[in-house]
């Protein structure tokens, strides 16, 4: 009988430790999130857009230039979204 308690014990100690080992990765996976980094209109939508359905926390960082338009974040996920600005990135020439 003193066998089977110990087997027992033993069972139940490995399945609570593999339940917290696979909880932690889990948790670990989604608090991560994405991170965006948009120098143009198109890449900040995309950006938004992207961020408002993929079950994650997300930060969109913005490099510095002027962004002209109708921006959409529409999300129904509990999750937060950062936006940081002012980021030095390449030079880019837009013809026009």
């Amino acid at each position: 009988m003193e066998g089977v308690m110990k087997m027992k014990s033993f069972f139940l100690k490995r399945i609570i430790s593999g339940v917290f080992i696979l909880s932690l990765i889990f948790f670990t996976t989604n608090a991560l999130g994405e991170t965006f980094c948009v120098s143009d209109e198109s890449e900040l939508q995309s950006a938004l857009t992207t961020a408002a359905s993929n079950g994650e926390d997300d930060t969109i960082q913005i490099v510095q230039g002027t962004y002209e338009g109708n921006f959409v974040y529409a999300s129904q996920e509990a999750r937060n979204l950062t936006m940081q600005g002012g980021l030095y990135g390449r030079l880019r020439h837009k013809g026009g």
